[in-house]
C-alpha cells in the first residue's frame, strides 16, 4: 500500500524514532507512518484509513497524520531536501558527469552545473 520496500520504510521510520512521537494505545509509530504514506499515495478518506488501520474514528487518523507530518518536517526534510542538505562540492563530485563537464564547462572540475526546468512554472 505504501510503495516502499521494507528497508526504505524502516529508513524513513528511523527519523520518527528520534522525534517526540510516542506509541499510543491507538497506533504505533510505524502504523502512523504507514497511514501517512497510504494517504499520500492512495488519497483515501480518513474514514477508510480508520477502518484499514483499525482506529476508532477519523479524528484519530487526523491526529496521526499531523503528528507524523510534523516530525518528518522537523527531522527528514532538513537533511534530505532543499539547498542546505548538500554542499556545492558534493553536487560537483556526486552529481556531475564527465560528459556534462566536457559539454558545459570545458572540463573544469570545480564548476557546478545546475539545470533548471520551468515546465510547471506558470507565467502570465
Amino acid at each position: 500500500l505504501t510503495s516502499l520496500t521494507k528497508v526504505q520504510f524502516e529508513d524513513l521510520a528511523s527519523y520518527l524514532f528520534d522525534s517526540n512521537i510516542r506509541n499510543s494505545s491507538n497506533r504505533s509509530i510505524r502504523t502512523a507512518l504507514a497511514i501517512l504514506l497510504c494517504k499520500l499515495r492512495l488519497g483515501l478518506s480518513l474514514n477508510i484509513l480508520a477502518v484499514l488501520f483499525q482506529l476508532p474514528d477519523k479524528k484519530a487518523v487526523s491526529r496521526s497524520l499531523k503528528t507524523v507530518r510534523t516530525a518528518l518536517i522537523t527531522r527528514f526534510v532538513p537533511s534530505n531536501l532543499g539547498f542546505n542538505h548538500i554542499t556545492r562540492q558534493e553536487i560537483i563530485d556526486q552529481n556531475t558527469s564527465t560528459m556534462a563537464r566536457r559539454l558545459m564547462c570545458d572540463a573544469d572540475s570545480n564548476t557546478a552545473i545546475v539545470v533548471i526546468d520551468g515546465t510547471y512554472l506558470y507565467i502570465q
